[in-house]
């Protein structure tokens, strides 16, 4: 009996979330859509304009190559250090 009961109530907490899961509002879809979409356009804006720069864009990596490889090495040091 007892396992019956459970399996009753596990049935209900999946039903219950399928429910909520289904009944999203509409401002909280829209909400997400307006996330989604705006991501995108930030992400392909920056592609046009690092296209748009790009001898720039290399120039300014090849500056900061050395800071990176910098804290690169930092981040392994710090990472072997916690162990």
């Amino acid at each position: 009996m007892a396992r019956r009961k459970k399996e009753q109530e596990e049935t209900d907490v999946i039903m219950e979330t399928e429910k909520s899961e289904s009944s999203k509002s509409l401002k909280e879809k829209a909400s997400k859509f307006a996330k989604i979409f705006f991501g995108i356009i930030f992400v392909l804006g920056g592609l046009f304009l690092i296209w748009l720069f790009l001898p720039e864009f290399v120039a300014l990596l090849k500056g900061i190559l050395g800071v990176i490889v910098i804290l690169i090495g930092l981040l392994l040091i710090f990472l072997g250090w916690s162990d």
